[in-house]
């Protein structure tokens, strides 16, 4: 133990640890703007700290060698760091040398002397002590509290933007003196002028005008209704169970102003339908209105594809699930990702990073095993020149397509991986 306090004393500095260090190579690093350290995962003590932790934490370099990990990090950060560390050291101690192993770049917070809470992106490599044969860690700490708080204040006001959107459409469709069904998201129907959604009595009488509203059309079989509400019931019972369903969907309208009349004839349900507004038809629209495959967009069009990716939403029917959604769900994913794909690459054309970047964001939560949008993103941060971000992103990229799949990022992002490392 005097061992492990007396090296802990004498590596305090740069030329103790490193006395061939040639002077100039000491100047640079001891006044560099990062904060540069060593932690000896062995022994768990601070080798080395740069003199520049001054600048980013206000402690001086005899303060903070002597705290512990829970008195420099919040409690997130701190499991955050357990946690990686348990990932990373078992598997360099075992000999996997793998570039996610040796090498990591994460964001964490830190507390500073003065109490406040700064925001700091640390890159770190595992190395081996050729003298003592310990693990130790070579730390680069860097303040981005601005930049994070511009990319806060960027993607809050993009944000607005798609909510003042979103509003404007809403009221604008308000004071139409027609229903609006919403097929988008949550299914949701509102009687002309109405602010407040149809309550449906049962979820059986929601899920039949649901499925009308998705047919979109006069005339449906009712084994076709059958079939979609009821998949597993016994014909004999299904008559009443249906009768009873119409029956609670009429009045549920009713009570928001919906008139619909449903008429029977030759086991075909003939449904007489108001003039209503559906976002569907108002995304179609927008699809067909376009030109494919999406290559000639302009302000405009630019704006109507915003418009498109706010009403989407989470998908078709995303809340209600219904299984005769399914392949819709699937068709209309598929259109949301082409535009949106589309519209990433035109504002990477203007050079409009923060707007690409939120776009694709918002298709990574809905899909985030979707490589093209992932590869796009991966390509800003090599126009920005971001070389941590890149990094970051791509190893827990990496990391949940083999954890969800067992498999690698395609070609084509692990040769940007290659070049920009």
């Amino acid at each position: 133990m005097d061992l492990v306090k007396r090296e802990h004393k004498e590596n305090k500095t740069l030329s103790t640890k490193f006395p061939n260090l040639p002077e100039n190579y000491r100047q640079l690093i001891e006044n560099t703007v990062e904060c540069i350290w060593i932690y000896n995962i062995n022994h768990k003590f601070f080798k080395y700290i740069s003199p520049s932790i001054y600048k980013l934490r206000g402690l001086t370099v005899d303060e903070a060698i002597n705290e512990s990990l829970e008195d420099s990090l919040t409690p997130e950060s701190l499991q955050k760091i357990k946690n990686a560390g348990l990932d990373r050291y078992p598997k360099f101690i075992a000999g996997d040398r793998s570039d996610n192993v040796i090498c990591d770049v994460s964001e964490y917070q830190q507390y500073c002397k003065d109490g406040s809470i700064i925001d700091v992106e640390i890159s770190t490599k595992l190395v081996i002590d050729k003298e003592t044969g310990n693990i130790d860690v070579v730390g680069v700490s860097r303040d981005i509290t601005k930049r994070k708080q511009q990319e806060e204040g960027l993607i809050k006001k993009l944000r607005e933007q798609d909510d003042i959107i979103k509003v404007s459409n809403a009221n604008s469709i308000e004071g139409i003196s027609i229903p609006r069904v919403y097929l988008f998201g949550d299914f949701r129907v509102y009687g002309a002028g109405r602010t407040n959604p149809v309550k449906w009595r049962t979820l059986k009488a929601k899920e039949l005008f649901a499925f009308i509203c998705h047919k979109r059309c006069e005339l449906i079989p009712k084994w076709e209704i059958c079939e979609a509400l009821w998949p597993e019931m016994h014909t004999e019972k299904i008559g009443s169970y249906l009768h009873t369903t119409i029956y609670k969907m009429k009045n549920d309208l009713l009570s928001s102003g919906i008139n619909v009349e449903i008429k029977f004839s030759n086991n075909i349900y003939h449904c007489i339908m108001p003039t209503m507004y559906y976002d569907v038809s108002e995304f179609d629209d927008i699809i067909q209105n376009s030109y494919l495959p999406f290559d000639r967009i302009d302000e405009q069009l630019a704006l109507d594809f915003r418009k498109a990716i706010i009403q989407y939403e989470k998908g078709y029917f995303a809340e209600d699930g219904y299984i005769w959604s399914s392949c819709y769900s699937e068709i209309y994913r598929e259109k949301i990702h082409l535009i949106a794909i589309a519209l990433a690459r035109y504002y990477i054309s203007l050079r409009n990073f923060m707007d690409a970047k939120h776009i694709l964001l918002k298709m990574l939560d809905l899909d985030n095993l979707d490589e093209a949008a992932q590869e796009l993103l991966l390509q800003i941060y090599i126009y920005q020149n971001d070389r941590s971000a890149f990094l970051t992103h791509y190893n827990k990229f990496q990391e949940l397509l083999f954890d969800e799949l067992g498999v690698l990022p395609k070609e084509s992002i692990r040769i940007l991986y290659d070049k920009f490392r």
